[in-house]
């Protein structure tokens, strides 16, 4: 009896031909999953709403400093907006009017645009004075930065207007 595989599953022990449970595959997380086609997050990564602009700084006059007793803010924001709208529109990064894309629906778009602004940020920094860029030099944002500058001249510009009349009119 004991040779007989359907007596041997009949007293207890179990048959050579008798189907053994299978263990349930244990579920692997999806880490990410791929954008849906025709979704924003696919757009992103193919063709980013916001690509990385290069800024050429050879039409800078080489004496054109931000300083505040040289008094040169208009002259100096003329020529920082007008390099930035000949860089592909990056003058809007500075003026706020360039709204950073989500991170979750736009990564591509978002890293794109914290490098443009990056950089913009440190032309800033190479274009004022020391004294100047110790006073943004915690700033993260172009804007903050130009914000800051705009109105620290603004300020200041009318002040040194009227040291320059009394200069003037003393002579």
């Amino acid at each position: 009896m004991s040779g007989n595989p359907v007596a041997s599953s009949i007293i207890g022990t179990p048959a050579l031909n008798t189907p053994q449970p299978m263990p349930m595959p244990t579920p692997t997380p999806v880490l990410s999953q791929a954008p849906a086609a025709g979704s924003v997050q696919a757009l992103d990564v193919s063709c980013p709403r916001i690509i990385v602009h290069s800024i050429s700084t050879s039409d800078w006059p080489s004496t054109l400093i931000l300083n505040l007793p040289a008094n040169n803010w208009y002259k100096w924001d003329f020529q920082l907006n007008s390099m930035l709208a000949l860089s592909g529109g990056m003058h809007k990064y500075p003026m706020g009017t360039k709204v950073t894309p989500d991170v979750i629906d736009e990564p591509c778009a978002e890293r794109n645009w914290r490098k443009n602004d990056y950089a913009i940020l440190q032309l800033t920094h190479h274009k004022v004075s020391q004294i100047e860029c110790d006073l943004i030099m915690n700033f993260t944002s172009s804007q903050c930065a130009y914000e800051f500058l705009h109105d620290h001249h603004q300020k200041q510009g009318i002040f040194m207007q009227i040291i320059l009349l009394q200069e003037l009119f003393s002579i």
